[in-house]
C-alpha cells in the first residue's frame, strides 16, 4: 500500500482546482489545508469519525457508508457491496487493541471489521437501538459504545452503566478518548470518567456559571481539557492542573475538542470553525472558512500518525491540515477580489504587491500602504513591480508613459521614458548597476539615468509583447514574449526558442533563472519548461 504520508507531504506545495476528482489546497496562517469531497472519491460530504488503522489505512464514516483511504484513492463499504454491513449511516470509528475496527450506526446497530470480513455485531443490551455516538477502549481494554441517551453499554458484557442524568433531558452529549484509553464523557454540562468498569462523575469547584461544561478533550496524561466558565483548563480527577485562558471563538459554540501529541488543543465550533491552542502561550490560530475550510460547522477531528490534522466540516466534506513554511498575507478587503500580478520584495522586509484592478500595496511592519492615482499611478492595474539594490522602487501599470519612480511619496515620469511609450509589463534591475530593463509591446530597453537603450525594437508583432525578463550569470537577458516564446540576449546576439525547440507553450508568462543557471519557463496554458 502506498505510504499515505508520502502522499501527504506533496500537498504543501502544490495548487489544484476542485474538479476532475482533484482536492485543493489552500495556504493560511502556516499551514496548508486539502479538501476532499465527493468529487475526490468521497461516498458522501457528510463525513462524521475518522481513524487510522494499524496497516496504515485511514477510514472515513459517512452517513452514505464507509471510505477506507490508501493516501490516493478511496474505496467505499456499504450494505449494497459489503456483506455484513450493519447501514451505511455511520456515527463513530475505533480500532482495539486486537486491530478489529468497530463501527457505531445512526439506528444503534454495530458492526466490527476484522481479518477482512465485515460482520454484524449483535447484543442484547436493552439500549442497542439507541444511536451510538462514540466507541472507544478504555485502559484496561475493556469495550465501551456510547449511547445517545446517555447509557454507556458494556460491548464486552461487563454490564452497562447508567447515564449521568435522567435519560429524557439529552441535550448535549460529547466524549472523548486519549490515545492510552482514558474515556471521559460530558452530558448536559455534567462530567464523568470511565475507570475500572464504573462511571465516576466528577465535581469541580464553584464558579459564577455553575460549571456547565460546554467541551472537552481526553488528555495524554490521564486528565481532560474541560471548557468551562469561558475559559480552558485541564482536569487531574481532583484539581486543575493548566490553565490555557479564556476561549477564543465567538459564539461560544464547541463542537469537538482534540488534544493534538505535540500539546496543541485543537477546538472545532459549529459557527466559527476551528482553534488552534498551543501550549507554549502563542496566539491562537483560527482557521475558518476565510482561510482555506470549505465549511466553518466541525463535526470531527482526529490526528494520524504522520501529523496531520484531519476534520469533517458540516456538508463539505474534509479537510486535512498540516504545517507549512508557507503562509499568507491579504491587505484590507483582500484586494477587493482582484487577483495578484506581480509581487517584489524590498528591503527591510518590505513586500511590494502589484494587482489587477486594486492598485499597488507596499507591506512594512505588519501594515499595508496603498498606492494609486492620487500617489501617481494611471490607473488601477499594476502588472510589474522592482525595488532595485539601491532602494529605488519601480512599477508600471496599464497606460502608456511608464514605469514610473517613486520619488518623496509620488509615482513620477523620468526623462528617460517616453510619455507615447506603451504600457510597461516587465521590468528587471540589474545587479551591480543603475540600469533598469523595461519589457512591454515594442521589445525591450534599458533605462540609465535620463537614457533609453533598446535592447529588442520588435518588428514582428506576431510574437507579441514582452512580459517576462530574467538575467542568468553569464550576464544573459532572457525575454518572455505573450506569443513568441523566449529569447536570450547575449553581446548583442539574440537567439529565439519556441515550441518547436521544445517549449511547452509559445504564450510565456513567467521566467526565472535559479542559481544552478537553470532557466524556468512559465507558460499561460502548456505548464512549466525548464531550459
Amino acid at each position: 500500500m502506498l505510504s499515505v504520508l508520502r502522499s501527504l507531504a506533496a500537498w504543501s506545495l502544490i495548487t489544484f482546482p476542485v474538479a476532475g476528482c482533484l482536492a485543493a489546497t489552500f495556504l493560511a496562517d502556516g499551514y496548508s489545508i486539502r479538501v476532499w469531497q465527493t468529487e475526490d472519491g468521497l461516498p458522501q460530504n457528510l463525513v462524521t469519525s475518522v481513524v487510522q488503522t494499524r496497516d496504515g489505512y485511514l477510514w472515513f464514516g459517512t452517513q452514505s457508508g464507509l471510505a477506507r483511504f490508501d493516501g490516493e484513492r478511496f474505496e467505499t463499504f456499504d450494505p449494497s457491496n459489503t456483506t455484513g454491513f450493519a447501514t451505511a449511516l455511520i456515527n463513530c470509528l475505533h480500532e482495539d487493541a486486537e486491530g478489529a475496527l468497530w463501527i457505531g450506526h445512526q439506528g444503534g446497530e454495530i458492526t466490527r471489521y476484522r481479518s477482512g470480513h465485515f460482520e454484524r455485531f449483535e447484543t442484547t443490551s436493552p439500549v442497542r437501538h439507541e444511536l451510538v455516538f462514540g466507541i472507544g477502549s478504555d485502559e484496561q481494554g475493556h469495550r465501551w459504545a456510547m449511547r445517545i441517551n446517555g447509557v454507556v453499554e458494556s460491548l464486552d458484557q461487563l454490564g452497562d452503566l447508567p447515564s449521568l442524568i435522567d435519560a429524557d433531558r439529552a441535550m448535549v452529549t460529547a466524549w472523548s478518548r486519549s490515545s492510552g484509553g482514558a474515556i471521559w464523557l460530558a452530558r448536559n454540562g455534567r462530567v464523568a470518567r470511565i475507570a475500572k468498569g464504573q462511571l465516576l462523575p466528577q465535581e469541580f469547584p464553584p464558579s459564577r456559571s455553575g460549571n456547565w461544561v460546554l467541551g472537552l478533550a481526553a488528555a495524554a496524561d490521564g486528565g481532560a481539557w474541560i471548557l468551562c466558565d469561558e475559559r480552558i483548563r485541564k482536569w487531574d480527577g481532583a484539581r486543575w492542573t493548566e490553565d490555557r485562558g479564556e476561549g477564543p471563538w465567538e459564539p461560544m459554540v464547541p463542537s469537538s475538542c482534540l488534544e493534538l501529541r505535540d500539546g496543541t488543543l485543537v477546538i472545532g465550533t459549529i459557527y466559527s470553525g476551528l482553534y488552534l491552542i498551543f501550549k507554549d502561550g502563542r496566539r491562537p490560530v483560527h482557521l475558518d472558512h476565510s482561510k482555506g475550510l470549505p465549511q466553518n460547522w466541525v463535526r470531527c477531528l482526529y490526528e494520524d500518525r504522520e501529523g496531520n490534522l484531519w476534520a469533517g466540516l458540516g456538508r463539505a466534506g474534509l479537510v486535512s491540515i498540516r504545517t507549512t513554511v508557507f503562509s499568507t498575507l491579504n491587505a484590507q478587503e483582500q484586494w477587493k477580489d482582484c487577483a495578484v500580478l506581480s509581487v517584489a520584495s524590498g528591503r527591510n522586509g518590505t513586500l511590494w504587491v502589484g494587482t489587477d484592478g486594486a492598485t499597488l500595496h507596499r507591506y512594512s511592519a505588519g501594515k499595508w500602504t496603498a498606492y494609486g492615482r492620487a500617489e501617481g499611478l494611471s490607473n488601477w492595474f499594476v502588472p510589474s513591480v522592482v525595488e532595485t539594490a539601491q532602494g529605488e522602487v519601480w512599477a508600471s501599470d496599464n497606460w502608456w508613459g511608464g514605469p514610473y519612480r517613486l520619488e518623496g511619496g509620488q509615482f513620477v515620469r523620468p526623462l528617460s521614458v517616453d510619455p507615447a511609450s506603451s504600457p510597461a509589463l516587465a521590468l528587471l534591475p540589474v545587479p551591480g548597476t543603475d540600469d533598469l530593463l523595461v519589457g512591454n509591446s515594442d521589445g525591450v530597453r534599458k533605462l540609465h539615468g535620463d537614457t533609453s537603450t533598446w535592447l529588442i525594437k520588435s518588428t514582428d508583432k506576431s510574437k507579441g509583447a514582452v512580459c517576462a525578463l530574467a538575467r542568468d550569470r553569464e550576464g544573459a537577458i532572457w525575454c518572455g514574449f505573450s506569443q513568441g516564446g523566449v529569447a536570450s540576449i547575449l553581446n548583442g546576439e539574440i537567439k529565439y526558442f519556441q515550441k518547436e525547440d521544445g517549449l511547452a507553450s509559445n504564450v510565456v508568462t513567467a521566467l526565472h533563472v535559479d542559481e544552478a543557471g537553470v532557466v524556468w519557463i512559465g507558460t499561460a496554458d502548456g505548464g512549466l519548461s525548464r531550459l
